[in-house]
């Protein structure tokens, strides 16, 4: 109890009790000018009110210090409604005061005074003895009514009031619920139930001291997910190391085909840092510290985990506009448990995005600082990657089928996919096989494209609805933000597929951290001296980023000092590298000079390279190595049977090739070793040591490596020797060979591109017939008839699949006509002068002519 002359002196901390005192609250350093409550003459006998035939304090914790005023009413944003009064009865709504879901420990009490400021009773929920213990506060509502002098809770217990008691002031205290001796408070009100009034205006901004408060988000994988037993699912480490396939993953965080999910699952905590240790296999792994080095330097640096630093775990899997709620409903916690009105927040990759929906929808007014790390504002094409093919998310022994599975319905993944405004800024992602054409898929053919796959249809058209909004394109001027991205690293961002689109053919790489590419982690309307931008960072744990970690302690204590690797502009961005593709049975690895590896290991995949990008897609291998990093890298091709290999090789200068040099049909057994090694490579077929340079087939510049095209087989017929010839042509290559048999002819090029057709043919003394088997089926036969040596007259007829192409040539005319009539079409018919012959000009999938 507070003597009542050392009021002033000793509130460390005024309740809302006192803040309702007229002459403590209004006093010049604590007055909120835009906050202005109601006074009685009783508000000074809060502060020291007893409980009557109990002599103790009527405070709930009788031994608190009391709270600042400025902390009053910043929950609730409509203070008016606070005390409401209608027919006599007078009703309390604390949940004005704090957020029910997050202050679950709050409580609350109900008193009245005199006339005379005397306590003349006072109810908790219950009657006899323990008559004065508080209520739970949540969303409870207290109420006194006037006319037969009851209190009601919301719960329905009813206390009768006797009217000789004569209240004139009807007092409501609240405890906050913290259990912290030093951050304990009350907050109070009192009503006079002849006029009762509520405060007016809202705090102004004030705020109590020490650090804001920070709250982490992270990205897709980012957070625990348990089944409904309780189990750890993701990530389970030891699990995806014993269990065959991983199908427990599948078995428990499948979606069905609305993005719901299947199983019951339970959020667990943020994924700080994944390891696995198994002493008894000799196992003691860091896989990744995403966010363990990040918290643990923050909290150096004096935050206080649950009271200046939060977290907030969510279900990845699911569509990013239902968790955006769940996003509201913690930073509200945050506001009622420390009392400030903002927040600061550091989102990671999708974390990001979730964090845009959530200001999208609920505005700015409860954010400070806004810190987006690796955010991907336009999407990231390794999604369509792991849609399609799935991904071992930096898990040595995790089955990249099953996170395929998972992302199948999987609203979040298709909301990472690259937006509209990625391709006006990239062109596209997606480059198709089609015969003489190169351009990318835009934003529409690579949709259908994705869905020609089987992706879900319905979240793809979802995701679009997600896209429309622009989020990167809002104004953040209400609140401080900055951008930090990743660059400098390989990141895929562009697929080049192969003959009949089947497989991925070829990688494209640009600047990024890895996973998302500078160009879509840099485009979000925050102005340049606010981005920032990493050289060689790993996307999964850039938080924990050294330089990037300083950062981040530095823009939120509004001490940025900036190192080497970190940047205002990207002038450091660019990157030197060489790209690998290894076509068929061959397994590689990679070792750097230190003896770090990237590869195939027992039971999974290992990249321990940071600036090494490692893909294995339907058994082709695509690798990136960086050259500039000053690492040397060893890369070793093992045999796994007997066959042919393709190595090709490109050199990359900021994401554009330079030179790319060809080795075709590798001869291989099961004991041969290939090293590449300094831009050399070395073949040791039998295995014992005894290695020869290997000399490449060819040596393209620039975009040559992009043909992906084999050649075209040409066929004519030779009038002099009566038979047919075959040709090969290659938009790339000026002379591509061809090999052929009776039955037989394979065109190949420079780059390795082929094209086999099968055939049989019949020569006879005037007609000479050819049937073509594959790719397609064709027959063209050609009758010639001679008269004293000379050619009289010719006819030629192609029959194929929806094409009939007929020729005819009389001497006597010197003239020949041609009639064409493809299905669908209408026949065209022209006659050219002189000896005319139809060629025929066969593709991968189709035949066309020409008249020569």
């Amino acid at each position: 109890m507070f003597p009542e002359a050392k009021i002033l002196n000793k509130i460390k901390i005024i309740s809302l009790g006192a803040l309702i005192l007229g002459a403590l609250f209004l006093s010049a350093n604590q007055t909120s000018a835009a906050l202005n409550l109601p006074q009685t003459p009783c508000d000074d006998e809060q502060v020291d009110a007893i409980l009557p035939g109990f002599g103790v304090s009527a405070h709930i914790t009788s031994n608190m210090e009391l709270e600042k005023g400025e902390t009053a009413f910043t929950y609730g944003t409509d203070n008016n409604s606070f005390v409401t009064a209608s027919a006599g009865l007078i009703t309390f709504h604390p949940n004005l005061l704090f957020d029910p879901a997050s202050n679950a420990g709050s409580l609350v009490k109900l008193y009245a005074f005199n006339a005379t400021c005397a306590i003349v009773f006072g109810f908790g929920p219950v009657s006899g003895a323990d008559r004065d213990a508080p209520l739970q506060a949540g969303p409870n509502t207290v109420s006194y009514n006037t006319t037969n002098n009851q209190v009601v809770f919301n719960n329905g217990i009813i206390h009768q009031i006797f009217p000789n008691l004569a209240p004139r002031y009807v007092w409501l205290e609240v405890w906050d619920g913290k259990t912290s001796p030093d951050k304990q408070a009350t907050y109070s009100y009192l009503i006079d139930i002849q006029n009762v009034q509520n405060p007016t205006g809202s705090v102004d901004g004030a705020e109590p001291p020490g650090k804001r408060p920070v709250l982490i988000i992270p990205g897709i994988t980012g957070t625990e997910l348990l089944n409904s037993s309780d189990e750890l699912i993701w990530p389970n480490i030891p699990r995806m190391f014993f269990d065959i396939n991983d199908q427990f993953l599948t078995e428990n965080l499948s979606l069905n085909g609305n993005g719901d999910s299947v199983q019951n699952i339970k959020v667990g905590e943020i994924i700080r840092e994944i390891s696995f240790i198994a002493p008894e296999i000799g196992i003691n792994k860091i896989i990744l510290d995403s966010f363990f080095t990040l918290i643990n330097s923050m909290i150096l640096e004096g935050y206080v985990i649950d009271d200046s630093l939060f977290f907030f775990p969510y279900d990845w899997r699911i569509d990013l506009d239902t968790t955006k709620a769940s996003l509201n409903q913690k930073i509200k916690q945050i506001q009622g448990l420390t009392g400030f009105q903002k927040v600061d927040i550091v989102a990671h990759s999708m974390g990001g995005l979730l964090v845009e929906d959530y200001l999208d929808t609920y505005g700015q007014d409860k954010i400070n600082k806004l810190i987006f790390v690796g955010t991907p504002h336009l999407g990231a094409p390794k999604a369509a990657k792991i849609l399609l093919y799935g991904d071992h998310m930096s898990i040595p022994w995790l089955e990249e089928d099953r996170i395929q599975e998972i992302a199948h319905n999987s609203p979040a993944v298709y909301q990472l996919l690259p937006n509209p405004t990625y391709f006006d800024n990239f062109l596209g992602y997606v480059a198709p096989y089609h015969i003489f054409k190169k351009s990318l898929y835009n934003y529409t053919e690579t949709q259908d494209f994705l869905m020609a796959k089987g992706v879900n249809t319905n979240l793809l058209s979802m995701s679009n609805q997600f896209f429309d909004k622009q989020l990167f394109n809002q104004d953040f001027g209400g609140i401080e933000a900055y951008n930090i991205a990743g660059c400098r690293t390989a990141t895929q961002s562009a697929y080049r597929y192969g003959i009949g689109n089947n497989s991925i053919g070829s990688i494209g790489y640009s600047s990024g951290d890895g996973t998302v590419p500078l160009v879509s982690a840099d485009h979000v309307n925050i102005p340049a001296p606010n981005k920032y931008y990493l050289r060689n960072g790993s996307h999964a744990e850039l938080p924990s980023n050294p330089s990037i970690r300083a950062l981040i302690l530095g823009i939120l204590s509004d001490n940025i000092q900036l190192n080497n690797n970190i940047s205002n502009n990207t002038s450091f961005c660019n990157f030197k590298g060489k790209k690998l593709t290894w076509r068929s049975p061959v397994e590689v690895h990679i070792y750097d000079q230190n003896g770090n590896h990237a590869g195939p290991i027992p039971g999974g995949f290992e990249n321990n390279l940071p600036g090494v990008d490692y893909e294995i897609i339907g058994g082709e291998k695509f690798i990136y190595i960086p050259t500039d990093d000053g690492n040397t890298y060893t890369i070793i091709g093992l045999g796994e049977e007997e066959a042919t290999i393709d190595l090709i090789i490109s050199d990359i200068d900021n994401g554009q090739v330079t030179t790319t040099t060809v080795y075709n049909d590798i001869p291989i057994t099961n004991l041969t070793k290939i090293e590449v090694v300094d831009g050399q490579v070395n073949y040791d077929y039998e295995g014992d040591g005894g290695f020869n340079i290997l000399n490449a087939d060819a040596v393209l510049n620039g975009d040559e490596d992009k043909d992906d095209e084999p050649p075209v087989i040409i066929v004519k017929f030779n009038a002099l020797t009566q038979d047919f010839e075959f040709i090969a042509s290659d938009i790339v290559d000026p002379d591509p060979s061809i090999i052929c048999s009776e039955t037989e002819c394979t065109a190949m090029d420079q780059v390795g591109n082929s094209l086999t057709i099968n055939f049989w043919k019949s020569l006879n003394k005037n007609t000479s017939i050819l049937s073509l088997i594959q790719p397609v089926k064709a027959l063209f036969t050609t009758n010639v008839k001679y008269k004293k040596g000379e050619i009289r007259s010719i006819k030629q007829i192609l029959t194929s699949w929806g094409l009939v192409a007929m020729l005819d040539y009389k001497e006597n005319k010197d003239s020949s006509k041609v009639h064409i009539q493809e299905k669908g079409k209408k026949a065209e018919m022209e006659t050219y002068e002189g000896l005319k012959f139809l060629q025929l000009l066969i593709k991968q999938d189709m035949i066309s002519i020409e008249i020569k």
